[in-house]
């Protein structure tokens, strides 16, 4: 994926909150400093654009199932619903949106999947990255899909 696609795609997708009815040392507790403070986050997974084709058809175009994992600090959070015979899926909304509380060390790990009925799904692809640098600006957005 072209860097300033990823670039767009995840600050779009990744933008931190805090409640703004309530204080922040109520929410986050009083003795956080800038770097260790604690935030809460709201990941949208919004599409996939030419994914890898994962299943093999003779009759027809190769294609995917995919639907996407969320896991925070190695905990999964989330699951995007799966969009079947598409290489460019368009997820968004509640369905594909985790909420969770982290701070610059928090490790978010996105995986793409294949759903296959016969046998075990297939990986397609993922991404790791912390919190922080996500946050840190525009030099430091992941682009590292494996």
């Amino acid at each position: 994926m072209p860097y300033r696609y990823v670039k767009n795609f995840l600050s779009t997708l990744f933008s931190p909150q805090k409640p703004p009815h309530l204080n922040p040392t109520e929410v986050w507790g009083a003795s956080t400093t800038a770097s260790s403070a604690r935030m809460l986050l709201s990941l949208n997974i919004l599409r996939g654009v030419d994914l890898v084709a994962k299943d093999h058809n003779l009759l027809t175009a190769n294609t995917s199932d995919p639907y996407c994992l969320v896991f925070i600090d190695g905990g999964e959070i989330g699951k995007t619903p799966v969009h079947s015979n598409t290489l460019n899926p368009i997820w968004g909304g509640p369905k594909s949106t985790c909420k969770f509380q982290g701070d610059n060390e928090t490790k978010v790990t996105i995986e793409i999947w294949d759903m296959d009925k016969m046998s075990s799904d297939d990986r397609m692809g993922k991404i790791s990255f912390s919190v922080g640098e996500m946050l840190k600006g525009e030099h430091s957005y992941p682009n590292e899909w494996r």
